[in-house]
Formats: structure tokens, sequence, C-alpha cells
């Protein structure tokens, strides 16, 4: 948040419900369905007060910039905002992430990778493909 807003910042602001689609769509897939979810951002927690009214949702709000970007990395679903800082994170986590397109970073649409519209809609088939690989490896 901070000073990304939809005025200031359009073309990298996205709303809290897209992100609530986004967490339902992965929530769908059977795999995913009890994942623990982590919001890790900067900011107030009345930002982000529909996102923390969902179910196994936790916000982890103004952390270490090192532990945030180690835990980002470490997700085994990355869906990570316009932001280089989580961008960088996708790029070396080993695991699935999910990221909205466009955007002025190219986004790779294969593998692990997923993209999603500004909709937010999920294509499963897709996130199955991108989990498939680290469902099994353990």
């Amino acid at each position: 948040m901070g000073e990304i807003s939809p005025q200031a910042h359009p073309d990298r602001w996205i709303d809290a419900s897209w992100y609530v689609r986004v967490i339902s769509e992965i929530r769908s897939v059977k795999e995913l369905r009890e994942i623990p979810i982590r919001i890790i951002s900067l900011g107030g927690a009345s930002e982000f007060e529909q996102l923390a009214r969902l179910e196994g949702v936790e916000l982890c709000l103004n952390g270490d910039r090192d532990d945030d970007f180690l835990r980002l990395a470490a997700a085994r679903v990355l869906v990570f905002a316009p932001s280089s800082f989580s961008y960088n994170a996708a790029l070396v986590s080993k695991q699935a992430v999910i990221g909205r397109a466009p955007w002025w970073h190219e986004i790779p649409s294969s593998g692990r990778w997923v993209r999603l519209g500004p909709d937010g809609e999920l294509d499963r088939a897709l996130l199955e493909r991108a989990l498939v690989p680290r469902l099994h490896s353990s």
C-alpha cells in the first residue's frame, strides 16, 4: 500500500476484492483447500479488512524486509503483486506463482507460472499444471 493508490498508480493498484476472488479460486483446488494464506504487505490492518475476514487468512504487515522476502519466495503458491519486491520473490521461488497480466514485467505462461487477468478468474487447469511437480515431490 503506502504510496500506491488507484489515483497515483492505477497500473499497479489491485483492489482487495481481486485478491478475495483469487483466494477463492485457489481454495477451489482440492490440494490447496486448507492451505494457510498469509498477506505480506505494508500498511495498517484497516486497509486489509476484506481479506482479514476470510477464514484461514493471516495478516503479516510491516515485517522485516528480508524475512518477508524469504516467506514470499518459500510460499507453496505465491500470488505476487505488481511490485518489484514480490516479483523478485517469484523469480527466485521454486513453487507455483500467480500474477496479474498485463504488467510491465513479462509474466511467463508456462511451467510454474500462471497469469491472471484483471478479473482475477483463475484457470484451475493452469494452476494444477503449475503445481504438478510440487504436489508429488515431498
